[in-house]
C-alpha cells in the first residue's frame, strides 16, 4: 500500500466580538425640545477611537419616518428618501441632526448598539416639538383704569414622553404669579388666558407670560401703562370738604 502524506494547513478564524462594553460613551441620549422651524440635535456622542470596531444606528419613530425606520449607519445617513432632513455630526459622532423641524418630526428616536440590539445609554430619547402662537404683547400697552385686560397665548406641541413634558404657561405681574385659565380641550394644544381689571396700582408694572419644556424657554412681556380720568379738585374750609357748588363768604381780619 502506497505511503500517503497528509499536509495539515491551519485555518485561522478571525472573530470580532461586539458588546456594550465596546462602546465608550461621552454623552448619552437624552430627551430634547425644539421650537418648530429650528434645527435639533439628539445626543449619542461616542468616543470612536476608544470604542474600537462598532456599529451604531439611529432609528426614528415619528409621523415623518414611520415606525422603526433606520436613519443612519455609523456616520452615514441611510434615510435618503427623506432628503435634507438628517445628518450625523462629524464633531460629535454620532449625534443626530434634524434640519428645519416641525410637528411631524416629534417622537421617539433610538441610538442603537446594533450587535447588542439595545439602545445606547439605556434611553430612547424623545424629541418634543413646540409651536407657540404669536406673542400676545410687547413693548408698552395702555389701558384706562377699570378696563378689562385680557391676553391669550397658546402652544401647539407633540412628542412628549409624559405630562411633565407638556407646556404650561405661567403669568406674572412684576414677578408675582397671577391666576389664569387653562384650556386643553384640543389635543396637542395648550391655551392660557389672563384676565384682570386695570388698576392704577399696577401702573408701570411688567406683565410676563412664559413656558419651559426641557431645554426650551420662551416668554413674552409688556409694561402696563394705566391711565385714569382727571380727578376733581377738593376745596377744604376749616378742615371741611365743601360741596361741589355753593357760595361762601369769609371775614378776614
Amino acid at each position: 500500500m502506497a505511503n500517503m502524506l497528509y499536509t495539515l494547513i491551519p485555518t485561522i478564524l478571525l472573530v470580532t466580538v461586539y458588546g456594550q462594553d465596546d462602546i465608550v460613551l461621552i454623552e448619552g441620549p437624552r430627551d430634547r425640545a425644539v421650537l418648530s422651524g429650528q434645527n435639533a440635535e439628539l445626543t449619542c456622542h461616542i468616543n470612536t477611537i476608544a470604542s474600537g470596531t462598532h456599529v451604531v444606528q439611529w432609528l426614528g419613530n415619528s409621523l415623518r419616518t414611520g415606525t422603526g425606520k433606520q436613519l443612519t449607519f455609523n456616520d452615514r445617513v441611510t434615510a435618503t428618501d427623506i432628503p435634507d432632513k438628517f445628518s450625523v455630526s462629524t464633531e460629535k459622532p454620532y449625534n443626530l441632526g434634524l434640519r428645519s423641524t416641525d410637528l411631524n418630526d416629534a417622537g421617539k428616536y433610538s441610538c442603537n448598539n446594533v450587535v447588542k440590539g439595545q439602545p445606547i445609554g439605556g434611553l430612547e430619547p424623545q424629541l418634543v416639538v413646540l409651536k407657540p402662537g404669536e406673542c400676545p404683547m410687547s413693548g408698552t400697552v395702555t389701558f384706562n383704569q377699570n378696563d378689562t385686560i385680557t391676553y391669550e397665548w397658546s402652544v401647539t406641541y407633540a412628542g412628549e414622553r409624559d405630562d411633565s413634558q407638556k407646556p404650561t404657561i405661567t403669568w406674572t405681574l412684576n414677578g408675582i404669579e397671577q391666576t389664569a385659565t387653562a384650556d386643553e380641550t384640543t389635543l396637542g394644544v395648550y391655551k392660557s388666558t389672563f384676565t384682570k381689571a386695570a388698576s392704577s396700582v399696577d401702573n408701570q408694572k411688567e406683565l410676563n407670560c412664559s413656558f419651559t419644556v426641557l431645554n426650551v424657554q420662551e416668554h413674552c412681556s409688556a409694561r402696563l401703562n394705566i391711565q385714569y380720568p382727571a380727578r376733581k379738585p377738593a376745596l377744604f374750609v376749616d378742615g371741611n370738604n365743601l360741596p361741589d357748588q355753593g357760595i361762601y363768604q369769609r371775614t378776614i381780619g
